[in-house]
């Protein structure tokens, strides 16, 4: 059985991909949401995490940006630590979007990896792709769904067309305090 169990679900994909491969200690923290809503996937040196699945919460993306900011401030310390011991610049770019998702364990019956796929994870990387070191980037969707924080954070705004797409899309960029 290659494929068990998949569902469909709105959520907020995050997704960050760190200068070098390293496990970053301090960079976990508590979000509000029900115990299990939330689901990481590891991939060389990206992350992505669902916000929202495998167990529905009422604000996704609030608590996506809320991780967001929380993880610049965090590996801000470490990259200053990284610059004064080794003199190597490590960076961290986080690219968040809203939208629906299949979810579900993929792989054997000798090994399966939960993960979710979808247009809402793909736009997520490439705006983290075009997110700088330090940056938080967010789509129209999501800032229309956490006006506050954004408005609180909000350092500039892009308009670019995405891999995939053919209209540009309007992405907001956020800076941790």
């Amino acid at each position: 059985m290659p494929f068990s169990g998949f569902d469909s679900a709105r959520n907020a994909a995050l997704a960050g991909t760190f200068a070098f491969d390293a496990t970053l200690p301090g960079l976990s923290a508590t979000y509000p949401g029900p115990a299990g809503s939330h689901a990481a996937v590891l991939a060389f040196s990206g992350l992505l995490i669902g916000f929202g699945v495998p167990i529905a919460e009422d604000e996704p993306c609030r608590s996506a940006v809320t991780a967001a900011l929380d993880m610049q401030r965090g590996f801000r310390a470490l990259s200053e630590a990284t610059w004064k011991r080794h003199q190597i610049r490590i960076g961290l770019g986080i690219g968040i979007n809203y939208g629906p998702v299949i979810m579900g364990n993929v792989g054997s019956e000798r090994f399966l990896a939960f993960t979710i796929i979808g247009d809402t994870v793909n736009v997520a990387s490439r705006i983290q792709a075009l997110a700088g070191p330090g940056a938080v980037m967010i789509t129209q969707r999501v800032h229309e769904l956490v006006p506050d924080l954004a408005a609180a954070h909000e350092s500039r705004t892009d308009h670019v067309v995405l891999k995939g797409k053919t209209q540009d899309q309007a992405l907001f960029c956020l800076a941790a305090s």
